[in-house]
């Protein structure tokens, strides 16, 4: 079967729906450092996609800041 990503659509009744791997920002399925590293590089200049800016909101949080990122590191 094929791994589920952010970033992957699913269509239910004609429907789109964007699908949100909490922690998985670079859209590999995975929660890695990169996805940290993603989290971090948004902070300082690189912003990320919608999608994966949703993605990195894994606390209950709105907003993405150096908390996000250590959050994603404990999701290691």
């Amino acid at each position: 079967g094929k791994k589920v990503t952010t970033g992957m659509v699913a269509s239910v009744d004609g429907v789109a729906f964007n699908i949100v791997v909490r922690g998985d920002v670079d859209c590999d399925g995975v929660v890695t450092i990169a996805d940290a590293q993603g989290v971090y590089n948004h902070l300082f200049g690189t912003r990320l996609s919608n999608v994966a800016a949703d993605a990195a909101l894994v606390n209950s949080n709105s907003e993405i800041s150096i908390l996000t990122v250590m959050s994603v590191l404990n999701m290691l």
